[in-house]
Formats: C-alpha cells, sequence, structure tokens
C-alpha cells in the first residue's frame, strides 16, 4: 500500500524532531510527530497477570514486573491507542510507548516482550527494544551466578545509550514503512537493517555495525521514493 504520510506520536525516551527529519529525509515523504490523548486508565486494563495464560482469559489484578516494568498486552495496547488516531488514506501511524509491550504466543503458549508490534497504527515499545532482544547465555549465566557483569559493558542496549538507540529506532521505523507499503517487515539477511534480530549482539549488528539496507530492500526503498511501490 502506497503510503502518503507518517505521523509520530512520541513518548519521553525519543527524539522525535530528529526522528521526523531523518525518515521524510530516507522516503521522501512527509513525516510529521502528534500528540496521541488515550485513556490512560483503561491502558491499565491491558496489564498481564499471568505470562502463561491470554490476556482475556486472566485477571490483572496482581501485574507482573520484569526489571521494573509492568508488562502489557501489545494488541490490547493497539486498541486503546488506535482509537485516539485520525485514520485515512495513505497515512501511516507509528506509536511510540515507554510501556512494555507484549503479545501471547500460541507456539509455546506463554508472553514475551516484544519491540516492534506491525499493524496501522504501528507501535514501537522502547522498553522492548531493550528487553525483547535476548543477551547472551554468558551474561545470563554470570548473572544468576553473580559474577562480575561489567565486562559486558557496551555489548548491549542499555536506557542511557541514547545514541545507539536512536539510531536502533530508525531501523524499527523502517520495519512499520516498509510493512505497509510492501508486507515486507524483515529480512533473512543479518547485513540488512530490516532483519529480525533476536539478539542484542545481532540487533547491534544490523541497525548500528552494518547499518544499511540490503540491495533488495534498496531497490523497494527507491520505489517508495519514485510512488512505485
Amino acid at each position: 500500500m502506497r503510503v502518503s504520510c507518517i505521523y509520530l506520536y512520541g513518548c519521553s525516551g525519543i527524539n522525535a524532531d530528529d526522528l521526523a527529519s531523518y525518515l521524510s529525509r530516507t522516503f521522501g515523504i512527509s513525516c510529521t510527530k502528534l500528540y496521541l490523548d488515550y485513556n490512560q486508565y483503561e491502558m491499565g486494563a491491558c496489564a498481564i497477570g499471568n505470562i502463561y495464560r491470554p490476556h482475556q482469559l486472566h485477571s490483572n489484578m496482581n501485574p507482573i514486573i520484569r526489571d521494573g516494568h509492568h508488562l502489557y498486552d501489545g494488541y490490547c495496547m493497539l486498541d486503546i491507542l488506535g482509537a485516539g488516531v485520525r485514520h485515512r488514506n495513505g497515512a501511516l501511524h507509528i506509536i511510540f510507548t515507554d510501556l512494555l509491550a507484549c503479545t501471547y504466543d500460541n507456539s509455546d503458549n506463554r508472553y514475551h516482550a516484544r519491540s516492534v508490534i506491525l499493524a496501522n497504527p504501528s507501535m514501537i515499545s522502547i522498553p522492548g527494544i531493550i528487553e525483547a532482544p535476548a543477551k547472551s547465555r554468558e551474561y545470563y549465566a554470570d548473572l544468576m551466578t553473580g559474577h562480575d557483569l561489567t565486562q559486558y559493558d557496551g555489548q548491549f542496549l542499555t536506557y542511557d545509550d541514547k545514541t545507539r538507540l536512536d539510531q536502533v529506532i530508525r531501523g524499527y521505523c523502517m520495519q512499520c514503512i516498509f510493512y505497509y507499503t510492501s508486507g515486507e517487515a524483515f529480512c533473512m539477511d543479518k547485513d540488512c537493517i530490516l532483519y529480525n534480530a533476536h539478539w542484542q549482539r545481532d540487533l547491534l549488528h544490523s541497525q548500528i555495525e552494518s547499518g544499511r539496507l540490503c540491495n533488495h530492500h534498496q531497490t523497494i526503498l527507491q520505489k517508495i521514493r519514485n510512488g512505485t511501490a
């Protein structure tokens, strides 16, 4: 589907002005940041109380906390946030949240943290970017045994790593845009910024070390810019 404009709805974790400018230059499409009003009380009802049961089947009286964040059902969140969006033909809405979004996976019957949920509106979870891609197995082993973790400094994204976080956010926005325009959100090439990274090391490689599109998606980008995608 052809996209004529992009609307960004920000949170405190992003530099929306710089991001809008980057996306506009890259895709040749108008990109504007807007304020999104939503019912915070209703959002609280999206909290997850049991990671092994789908949201509609359990009570959230005792919401789960992971690394200081409550877990929220991502699709429940999108229902609430999407109600505040003005839909029109050709407009893609990307919502950023500082809540940890999760989706239920029927393959293993449990919730998993998510960095991005692709739809229109799409949603990018800032805590999800940090928490969803797994750290190394060695890190978790040292964490459980109380070993010094400073040896891992710089190997994973952190909330105060603004420079790298901003660059990674650009990549997730591009996934949203490619999904909307071509139906292709992810790439199998680990050197492409559309690679669906499940590990922090792969995320940093595709988004920072490589930081480019593969030839296939570069061609699609040019079609988007030309209005022929």
